[in-house]
């Protein structure tokens, strides 16, 4: 599966530091300033990963040091010959994927500083497209862990996600259906089906989600989901007229948040979205923690 391609906005196209990939920068050359000992070290493992080492360690140092200079295009190079000599190395294959997901989500940060700063069609439209490759880059990393059984609840959590900002909600549900009895992960997976029913104009079929996420007892979501969930119901309640559902819901989210029952009821504008997610915030997929490599 490939998502659309991020370019450049004319002079002003961000730097995600991918100069190895498809730049003028030599692989191997090493940013000005650095220190002699520190372009010999690495001259010496570009030395033996190109002739295929059978040095794991190797190969981590280089894109570690790589990464650690902000050349995201040099470390993705070397990981990929990583998971060339180690295909079953399923830590190399996560490390690949985080700096995917990272090279997307940076592009994606410096578009959204750049419409803050310029106002043009341009810019508008380069946002588009890098709010469409993080999704996109999102969703295939995340199918590719959920076939490979890696952190498959998480990766079908940020799965849905992506599939409903690409508007994909048919997909998002059945990606979610198996966590629905999951104990940690029902509740949130109940929230994004609501918000997927919600989206294809399912009202009464998105409540029914976002109930079951807010007073579900067998396994309880975590309380920001609950709050969420909550503050949902309120506003579609508010809508479809349901007054006395309404006044219920408003009671149960001023306990929930601890505001005073009388304080104002939740309306639209109060809706300020789902709970806190990986892309919301602004982070890459390594939430869920990294895969640990065994000793070769």
């Amino acid at each position: 599966m490939t998502g659309r391609d991020a370019r450049s906005v004319g002079d002003h196209a961000p730097n995600t530091g991918d100069a190895g990939a498809g730049g003028d920068m030599c692989p191997g050359t090493p940013p000005t300033g650095e220190s002699p000992g520190r372009i010999t070290r690495r001259q010496e493992l570009e030395r033996s990963v190109r002739r295929h080492s059978l040095d794991a360690a190797a190969y981590q140092e280089l894109a570690k040091s790589y990464l650690d200079d902000g050349l995201k295009g040099e470390a993705k190079r070397v990981l990929k010959l990583a998971t060339g000599v180690f295909p079953d190395d399923e830590a190399f294959r996560w490390e690949l994927e985080e700096v995917t997901l990272a090279t997307s989500l940076a592009h994606l940060r410096e578009v959204r500083e750049l419409t803050e700063r310029l106002e043009s069609a341009e810019v508008e439209a380069e946002l588009v497209r890098a709010e469409a490759d993080w999704a996109h880059r999102r969703l295939e990393v995340c199918r590719d862990r959920i076939d490979r059984n890696v952190r498959p609840a998480a990766s079908r959590l940020q799965a849905a996600e992506a599939l409903i900002d690409l508007d994909r909600h048919a997909e998002a549900v059945d990606v979610l259906e198996p966590l629905l009895d999951d104990p940690r992960s029902g509740g949130r997976a109940n929230f994004l089906i609501g918000e997927s029913r919600s989206a294809g104009g399912d009202d009464l079929g998105a409540m029914r989600a976002w109930r079951r996420a807010a007073f579900e007892r067998r396994h309880p979501a975590e309380p920001g989901v609950r709050v969420a969930a909550l503050r949902r119901l309120t506003t579609h309640a508010g809508r479809m007229g349901l007054i006395a559902t309404l006044q219920d819901y408003d009671r149960r989210l001023a306990s929930a948040t601890g505001r005073s029952a009388d304080g104002g009821r939740t309306t639209a504008a109060d809706d300020n979205g789902r709970p806190e997610r990986s892309d919301r915030s602004d982070e890459p997929l390594n939430d869920v923690g990294p895969v640990e490599r065994s000793s070769k």
